[in-house]
């Protein structure tokens, strides 16, 4: 099976998170959505994110949640006048997407060295099927990718350089970018979340066993990681997560198939 991906976000008002990710054509699982939680769909079967409210979120961590606040001093336009330096172009501020449309992140890097954003079309004229690409800040890259790599997972070096590393989870629809904080800090208005003093985000990852799960664990516990709860067997269900270096939280999720061919049947 394709390997599937969660990506857990706290939210203050559940209703009004549904009704603006609505407003730009994404639908919600049913089967998994109540008042704690909302299952969007990304891309069915394989992308997905999941609105929770913020003490449901409070549940699957150890840390507080981050709400960082306040916004960086702006940066003057490139060419004027700034003591002890050049001055920077100003960033425009993010508009979200219209209904409908579609970002997508082509295999490659400009010369600035960052991805670059066009249509969902290959470079042979073919359509592509949704992916998705989470962007974590990550201390020391280089201590960073050695933390993948012992995981077993591999790299893009198209989508790889100085300043950021492109890791592979399913080849061509599910990826992570550790960007240096400092290339990280350039593309946001807002403070680079600390991950080992609070979290923001879980990501979730849908494993093919449970000896997978177990696997990944105890690779990530002896590469320097830790696991901030032991491992769940709710039956149905086989759960344990992993922080990595920077304190970034995965969660591990293997479905027993039994159970599902048990509820089948009655």
């Amino acid at each position: 099976m394709n390997k599937q991906i969660f990506v857990n976000l706290p939210v203050k008002d559940l209703d009004k998170s549904k009704a603006f990710f609505n407003a730009l054509g994404y639908g919600f699982n049913p089967q998994f959505t109540n008042d704690s939680g909302a299952c969007m769909v990304i891309a069915e079967g394989s992308i997905y994110a999941m609105l929770l409210t913020e003490p449901f979120f409070k549940t699957f961590i150890d840390k507080p949640i981050d709400r960082s606040a306040g916004l960086p001093e702006l940066r003057e336009p490139r060419g004027s006048r700034q003591p002890g330096g050049q001055g920077r172009r100003r960033r425009r501020p993010y508009a979200a997407p219209a209904a409908g449309s579609r970002l997508h992140v082509r295999p490659r890097f400009r010369g600035s060295g960052r991805p670059h954003l066009g249509t969902g079309v290959d470079e042979f004229g073919g359509i592509m099927s949704k992916q998705v690409i989470f962007n974590l800040s990550v201390k020391d890259l280089e201590k960073s990718k050695a933390f993948f790599a012992s995981l077993g997972f591999g790299f893009n070096p198209q989508m790889s350089g100085e300043h950021a590393a492109n890791v592979i989870i399913e080849e061509g629809r599910i990826s992570a970018m550790l960007m240096t904080e400092d290339f990280f800090r350039s593309l946001i208005d807002k403070p680079v979340v600390q991950a080992k003093e609070a979290n923001e985000v879980i990501v979730c990852l849908v494993c093919d066993s449970r000896d997978e799960v177990a696997s990944l664990v105890g690779k990530a516990v002896a590469a320097g990681g830790r696991t901030p709860h032991p491992l769940e067997d709710h039956g149905f269900m086989v759960t344990q997560g992993f922080e990595d270096l920077d304190g970034h939280l995965w969660n591990l999720v293997w479905m027993n198939p039994a159970s599902r061919t048990s509820q089948a049947s009655q």
